[in-house]
């Protein structure tokens, strides 16, 4: 595989958002920085593996209908997801046990098997 290849990446994301939380056993950030998704914007990708759960803090607009843009508070939980933002930071947890934690912001896109529900 190449460098900067996803892992699970498909023509189209599963959610999109605008912001979101996450929290997982492990996440890192995939390939060399910043790479480009479209033809104006860079992004960056994070693979999380292990107990996923990503809150999504904010959603796009015009989500009435749209099953991809989960509304405000909702929770999607499962073993493994990748994110792509243009903005992604990300906290490593320094104790064994605690999940590592990242924030995404602006144009979210995430990949995988997640199940959705409401806080």
């Amino acid at each position: 595989m190449a460098k900067n290849k996803s892992p699970i990446r498909k023509a189209d994301p599963d959610f999109e958002a605008r912001s979101a939380e996450i929290e997982a056993d492990s996440i890192r950030i995939q390939g060399e920085g910043k790479f480009r998704r479209s033809g104006v914007h860079h992004a960056e990708r994070a693979v999380a593996e292990g107990k996923v759960r990503i809150k999504i803090r904010e959603p796009l607009p015009n989500t009435d209908g749209n099953p991809r843009r989960p509304p405000s508070g909702s929770i999607l939980e499962g073993s493994k997801a990748e994110v792509q933002s243009r903005k992604l930071t990300v906290a490593k947890s320094g104790k064994k046990g605690e999940p590592d934690k990242a924030a995404a912001s602006r144009g979210i896109w995430i990949f995988g098997k997640l199940r959705r529900r409401k806080e």
